[in-house]
């Protein structure tokens, strides 16, 4: 009963682990220095060290400034990639250290594991987050303090109910593991991106991007006005898809492939009030108001790299031109005759 006690615990520490590692060994070294929770797995008894909790919480002291700002908080998350995963393998190492060694590593091996899937989530849910929202400081805010209230709840959860929250933290693994490869793909789009703004400070693109023969096919290989790689948000069924954004006379695609299949999403210009540019610290977004097919207003969002920076500018000069002139050419039509 105890081991399985004990491995109902380290379930859910990984995944605290993987969100905020410093917050998770504190609140772990804390309640055993302290004797908060009764029934603590001695094994845990290794976390009562000042030593190893005056490191976290100093850390997490950090991470808690930088994790509210926008380019930072990805920034860190980048760099941490590298460390919450190598820190739940030295939680499940360190309270497995009794145990067979064959067990040891293996467990230790499943902790790392859990944390990478709930670090790679947490990544790419704030990088979709700083894409979507138009206040970047105030949702890095709210999103940052509410993965601080999870982990410290959802650690004294495991510390004090750990077979409940055990249960609980593997139907939340499940979930995770099913949304896991749209969420990858915005963290490997940040990535990009991340080198993408410095290679901007030297060099930006002067030419549009070249589309596919695949994705051309969509649109009858016709001469295209303008065309951007980039990342698409907003539009159900295609969200985190990478694509082309193509302008062809008074059309916009977005060109993408999905499950081995190249797809197309269009509207026409007449039905966009306004294209708008948006620049944040390490992208480009351009937004594209539409009514959807229920007729409610919704807002498309186009991610790009800051290389292409100049051919965003253009494109979206290109299309507001190209509004202008559908509006200003309908109000000249004469009215029928009554």
């Amino acid at each position: 009963m105890e081991s399985l006690k004990l491995l109902a615990t380290l379930l859910p520490l990984s995944m605290t682990a993987g969100i905020n590692l410093y917050a998770t060994v504190a609140m772990v070294g804390l309640s055993e220095k302290y004797q908060w929770i009764e029934g603590m797995p001695k094994e845990l008894q290794v976390f009562d060290n000042w030593a190893l909790i005056s490191i976290a919480l100093v850390l997490y002291a950090i991470e808690f400034v930088v994790d509210k700002f926008e380019f930072f908080d990805n920034a860190w998350d980048v760099i941490s990639t590298f460390i919450r995963p190598v820190g739940a393998f030295a939680i499940g190492t360190a309270a497995l250290g009794s145990a067979d060694p064959a067990v040891a590593i293996g467990g230790s091996l499943i902790c790392g594991a859990i944390a990478l899937q709930t670090h790679v989530s947490k990544a790419g849910t704030r990088v979709a987050l700083n894409v979507i929202s138009p206040a970047e400081t105030v949702s890095n805010v709210v999103i940052s303090t509410a993965e601080d209230v999870f982990v410290f709840s959802f650690v004294w959860c495991a510390l004090t109910y750990p077979i409940p929250t055990g249960i609980v933290a593997s139907i939340l693994l499940g979930i995770l593991i099913a949304i896991a490869p749209r969420l990858f793909r915005w963290t490997l789009f940040f990535i990009k991106s991340f080198f993408a703004m410095f290679a901007s400070w030297f060099n930006t693109r002067s030419k549009y991007d070249t589309v596919p023969s695949a994705l051309m096919e969509l649109i009858g290989h016709v001469d295209v006005d303008a065309s951007l790689e980039c990342k698409c948000s907003g539009i159900a069924g295609i969200r985190g898809r990478n694509g082309f954004l193509v302008v062809v006379g008074n059309k916009l695609f977005f060109l993408y492939h999905r499950y081995l299949m190249s797809n197309k999403w269009e509207i026409s210009l007449e039905e966009i009030p306004k294209a708008y540019m948006r620049r944040r610290f390490f992208i480009n977004i351009l937004e594209i108001p539409y009514n959807n097919k229920k007729g409610k207003r919704k807002t498309a969002h186009f991610a790009l790299l800051k290389t292409q920076t100049t051919m965003t500018e253009k494109l979206t000069e290109l299309v507001n031109s190209r509004i202008r002139t559908t509006s200003e050419g309908e109000q000249a039509l004469p009215k029928a005759d009554s």
